[in-house]
């Protein structure tokens, strides 16, 4: 360990805990540090790449529909700006949704290895473990552990091995369902009154809205498909994560980021069932507004400059 480390970074054990992406970087820099810097700079735009073709196998593009929904979930607000600044939650969301196709094509050990990548890219990805059903984990229980969860727990243990205080690891769930969220939305829309439609809680709202929606579309087709719900993987997937809405506390609520990043495998369930079960369009226009602040803050300006107008130097 470091010690210019804890210095450098806010909250380093913390950090630590999402450690595969760093390691890819830095294993692709061959241990050069500067080099593996400009590689998690882009590394985003790479898994941001992959994502767009694995989503053809959801959003085959067989009508505008399949397009839309293709569309919408690539360029939602919590894509576009896990991408622009370098997050995590992409590529952890990718890792899902990679186990997923492989699931679909029954090529599930390449589920497991997915998904156990996931994990260590972010440990709420834990929550992924609802795609497998009950006979998945009986009959597949050791390769499961030994590779989804014992990697996680063994660099747990050696994050808190390192860093003697682990108070700052981890955040507290909140244990009135919703009430943070609205607390929040509240507090957005008191904003837009008073300030106007200037106001940057106007985009926050529609992400918060998102949200709301998505979770209001599970709970729908809870009632409606009753017992049979919980046999779809994506079903079981949704419902994790509308608990983990439910459960999040204030300080993932607050500011003006896009929340929608920390729960972007919950608007790719949203977006495949909505297409699936041929629902009703406004679903999916009302599920994904933050599109259009996704468009709104791609960098047009350094795409324009630097990335087409190397192509033709």
């Amino acid at each position: 360990k470091d010690p210019e480390l804890i210095k450098a970074i806010d909250l380093p054990a913390y950090r630590a805990q999402r450690i595969l992406i760093p390691f890819i970087c830095y294993v692709a820099a061959l241990g050069d540090g500067i080099k593996a810097i400009h590689i998690y700079s882009v590394i985003n735009i790479i898994f941001w790449i992959f994502t767009s073709f694995v989503l053809l196998h959801f959003f085959p593009i067989r009508n505008f529909r399949d397009f839309i929904a293709w569309f919408f979930t690539l360029f939602s607000y919590g894509m576009v700006f896990s991408v622009t600044r370098s997050l995590v939650d992409l590529p952890a969301a990718f890792f899902i949704i990679l186990a997923v196709y492989f699931f679909e094509k029954n090529f599930f050990n390449g589920g497991i290895v997915s998904l156990g990548l996931g994990v260590l890219t972010r440990e709420t990805n834990l929550l992924s473990m609802g795609l497998f059903s009950f006979s998945d984990i009986k009959n597949r229980y050791f390769r499961i552990f030994l590779v989804c969860i014992l990697p996680l727990i063994l660099w747990f243990f050696y994050i808190k091995f390192i860093y003697e205080s682990s108070n700052n690891v981890g955040t507290n769930l909140n244990l009135i369902p919703f009430s943070a969220l609205m607390v929040r939305f509240t507090e957005l829309v008191s904003l837009l009154l008073n300030d106007g439609f200037k106001s940057p809680a106007r985009w926050a709202i529609t992400d918060l809205f998102s949200i709301i929606v998505q979770c209001i579309f599970v709970v729908f087709l809870i009632v409606k498909q009753k017992k049979s719900f919980f046999s779809s993987p994506l079903n079981r997937l949704s419902i994790l994560y509308f608990i983990l809405v439910a459960c999040s506390s204030y300080p993932i609520w607050e500011g003006f980021t896009p929340v929608t990043r920390a729960f972007l495998p919950l608007s790719f369930c949203f977006n495949v069932l909505i297409v699936r079960g041929n629902y009703h369009w406004m679903w999916l226009l009302l599920g994904n507004l933050t599109v259009v602040d996704g468009l709104r803050s791609l960098p047009y300006k350094i795409i324009l400059t630097k990335v087409i107008g190397n192509l033709f130097s």
